[in-house]
C-alpha cells in the first residue's frame, strides 16, 4: 500500500467516525430527554453566561468549562441545528411551568 492509499484510508476512517459521532448525537437530540441532559450540559459548562469572577484562578477554571461547552454546542450546531432551538423552547417552557406549580403551591397554603 502505498503512503497515498493509506493516507486516503486513514482519512475516510477518520470522515466515517465524525459522521458516526454527528448520527449518535442527531438521535440523543430526537428524544426530549436527551434535549435535557444536552441542555444541562451545556448550561453547567456556562456557556449562556460570563466566566469572569474577579479572581483569576476562577475565571479560568469557568472558562476552561465553556470552553468544552462551546465544543459541545458547535457539534450539536453540526449535526442538527434545529435542536438548539427546540431545547431553548423546551427549556421555557419547562421553565413556566415550574413556576405555574410553584405559585399554585403557595396560594395552597
Amino acid at each position: 500500500m502505498s503512503i497515498e492509499e493509506a493516507s486516503a484510508e486513514m482519512a475516510d476512517k477518520a470522515r466515517k467516525r465524525v459522521e458516526r459521532e454527528l448520527n449518535d448525537l442527531r438521535f440523543v437530540l430526537s428524544y426530549p430527554e436527551g434535549r435535557r441532559v444536552m441542555w444541562k450540559i451545556l448550561s453547567e459548562a456556562g456557556v449562556f453566561r460570563g466566566s469572569w469572577t474577579g479572581v483569576a484562578s476562577s475565571t479560568d477554571h469557568n472558562e476552561g468549562k465553556r470552553y468544552i461547552g462551546l465544543g459541545i454546542l458547535e457539534t450539536v450546531m453540526k449535526a442538527r441545528p434545529e435542536a438548539f432551538l427546540q431545547m431553548m423552547n423546551d427549556s421555557e417552557s419547562e421553565r413556566i411551568k415550574d413556576e405555574a406549580e410553584m405559585k399554585k403551591a403557595e396560594e395552597a397554603q
